[in-house]
Parts: C-alpha cells; structure tokens; sequence
C-alpha cells in the first residue's frame, strides 16, 4: 500500500461505483504527488495485468485488439486521457492530443505482456546442478 491509508483503501475495495471509487482516491491520508508520479504508471500497468489475466474474455479482446492505439477520451484528464473528448474530430491525430494518455499506453502494453507470458509458459525447464 503506496500511502499506508487502510481505511480509505478498503472502502475502495468495498466500493462498487467507479466515480465513487475516483473520489474515494482523492481524500487518501498523506498522500505525495511526487511518490505518485513515481510509482502511479507501474501501479496501474500492474492492476491491467491482474484484471487481464484473471478474464478470459477480457484477456481475448485485449489480444485482438493488439497494435492498435487506445485512448482514455477524457476532455477533463490530460494525464491519464488525451484530454479530449471521444466526439472531437481531432482526436485522431495523435500530435493535436492534449494530455498524455498513460492509461491508453498501459492498456497497448497489455497484448503484448499476456503473449509473452503465454510463449514463456511451456518453456520452463529444471534447473541442473553441475
């Protein structure tokens, strides 16, 4: 746990709503901007990797949609988002994006990981001791 703030962690967990879930995130105790710039990106690449894996359905879409580039159409979220709006004929233009879309980027990682988990799996072999 990032910020060592159980009671807001666990009413994240418990929460089902996922605006709630956002606004129950902003009031975490002690939270760093500087510690969550470090770590946010390896955070959520790593919950996408758990919610992938854990989905046979969601792991399948992922993996047809390999190569393609995904965008957060969020006009309100330059970080996580592209900072515009699905509806904004702009948006395809990867250049005009106004914010940064790490979870676009987290998502395209996604194929890939679960597809070199997958080529791994079989190859596995005892270890010798000489």
């Amino acid at each position: 746990m990032l910020f060592n703030d159980e009671k807001t962690a666990n009413a994240i967990l418990r929460e089902k709503n996922p605006e709630k879930v956002k606004a129950l995130g902003r009031t975490v105790a002690r939270f760093d901007p500087l510690v969550w710039i470090s770590r946010s990106m390896f955070l959520v690449q790593q919950g996408l990797r758990y919610k992938f894996r854990q989905n046979q359905e969601m792991r399948d879409i992922m993996l047809g949609i390999e190569g393609r580039t995904l965008v957060e159409a969020a006009h309100y979220d330059r970080v996580w988002g592209v900072g515009m709006h699905e509806t904004d004929t702009e948006i395809v233009f990867v250049d005009r994006w106004r914010g940064q879309n790490l979870l676009g980027q987290g998502l395209m990682n996604v194929p890939a990981e679960l597809l070199f988990k997958e080529s791994c799996r079989g190859r596995r072999t005892k270890k010798r001791w000489i």
